[in-house]
């Protein structure tokens, strides 16, 4: 079990607006190092939700550690009102900020939590922005509200879904763009218990830093996707180029597994927002087009296998695992399950399909032809291929006896995140396919 230490060695009083993913588990593990933290959202059932212990997203062991908090009385909820005395040392903004019809990041929330806090605060503490928004977007909020000159503070998160409270605890780096230096201090000394190295940036700065990181990732993703395609056509085989370029530490070999491409609320939206920003200034950046491109046919891999295999796919019994975007999480926000899902389903193909933690996510957007099932068996059930769409370690150690003898011809196995053991796989006779690893395993 996960083990939580609070402590009261760093107590500050600090605000947060927004609980949704990043909100509340900002404000769970400030609560654990001992702050004194208020949890301020506007949806009144969510807030009554979390009090009584249930959040309402899957993120592991956030539930008990916010239960904790609430417990040892360092987390309280407040819904946002009209105050007019409040006070804070420092106050965290983790509204969202989603793609508008147009592309572009709506900000909407962020201003109105602004105004919110302008209202309601007698003295203006340090405002502290972790919402992923556009660079230059704080110096536009400056320029409408010169009160915020040297309060605002931009501090993006870099949270990975599934291990949020770990990422917190040991971030790779610490992000803050300012224009005090009382504004960086602040930052300091929420963190100052962290060994992690600060950057000190302008706003803008800071705010391009977030952007940049995450289309960097989605372009390595992209990049060993098309050198798995690419292996499929030379006969190489994509384990042994990934694990052989992966050693340069120029690159690394962390986003270099190939597979049914990224989703989530991050990479899609960040890279498509950068891609419009530079179109805004007119600054050509083709590269963002093509990793786009590249993410949405790597999304849809399976169902051109299939075509492929298949004269027509109407009536073709199918077995997808996994709706999540990736493991961890229930988050199917851009999740590749659910694009596959609806582009077969159109085509005609029955489909069943199982997730540990995402089913009722997913009920509430796809077709209600879909067949949902309690567990991975009984979805595996005289299919003839299974898709394998989310990393979840349950899918590794299936019994794949037991799946051989349930699936009917030709038995198909999709491997769409290339984590699966192929040899194994193959010695059970399935038809085993995973893009990049055509060729045979002979090892």
């Amino acid at each position: 079990m996960y083990k939580f230490r609070f402590t009261k060695r760093f107590k500050l009083k600090i605000d947060v607006i927004g609980l949704g993913y990043v909100g509340l588990v900002a404000s769970a593990c400030l609560a654990e190092e001992g702050h004194n933290v208020t949890g301020y959202d506007t949806n009144s059932e969510k807030l009554k939700s979390i009090s009584q212990g249930y959040i309402p997203f899957y993120e592991p062991n956030l539930n008990e550690l916010v239960k904790l908090a609430i417990q040892k009385q360092t987390l309280e909820l407040k819904k946002i009102d009209n105050y007019g005395d409040l006070s804070a040392d420092a106050i965290i903004i983790a509204v969202g900020t989603p793609l508008s019809q147009m592309g572009t990041l709506d900000i909407s929330q962020l201003e109105v939590a602004i105004k919110w806090i302008i209202s309601n605060y007698q003295n203006l503490p340090f405002i502290i922005i972790k919402s992923t928004v556009p660079p230059g977007t704080g110096e536009k909020l400056i320029s409408q509200n010169l009160e915020l000159t040297d309060k605002y503070i931009s501090n993006p998160e870099f949270l990975r879904e599934g291990q949020a409270i770990e990422d917190w605890k040991n971030p790779d780096r610490i992000i803050s763009g300012s224009k005090s230096i009382e504004g960086n201090q602040c930052i300091e000394k929420i963190y100052k218990n962290y060994t992690s190295p600060f950057v000190h940036s302008d706003i803008t700065s800071s705010e391009m830093i977030k952007f940049a990181s995450n289309a960097f990732l989605a372009n390595k993703i992209s990049f060993i996707n098309e050198i798995a395609n690419l292996c499929d056509k030379l006969g190489a085989y994509v384990d042994d180029v990934s694990k052989g370029i992966g050693l340069d530490p120029r690159i690394g070999p962390n986003y270099l597994i190939p597979g049914v491409g990224y989703g989530g609320s991050c990479f899609p939206k960040d890279v498509q927002s950068l891609s419009d920003l530079s179109m805004t200034h007119l600054q050509s950046f083709d590269l963002l087009q093509s990793i786009i491109t590249t993410n949405q046919k790597q999304q849809l891999m399976p169902y051109f296998y299939l075509s492929e295999k298949f004269e027509n796919l109407q009536g073709l019994k199918v077995c997808v695992l996994g709706l999540s975007f990736k493991a961890g999480t229930d988050d199917i926000r851009e999740s590749s399950s659910i694009n596959l899902i609806n582009q077969l389903s159109n085509s005609g193909v029955i489909i069943n399909t199982y997730d540990p933690v995402s089913v009722n996510n997913a009920k509430k957007i796809l077709p209600e032809t879909i067949n949902f099932f309690n567990n991975p068996y009984d979805a595996i059930n005289e299919v003839q291929a299974t898709i394998i769409m989310t990393e979840w370690s349950e899918f590794q150690n299936l019994n794949w006896e037991k799946v051989y003898k349930s699936m009917k011809n030709p038995k198909i196995i999709f491997d769409g995140k290339n984590f699966l053991d192929q040899k194994l796989i193959q010695g059970f006779g399935f038809d085993y396919f995973a893009v990049g690893r055509k060729i045979k395993n002979q090892k």
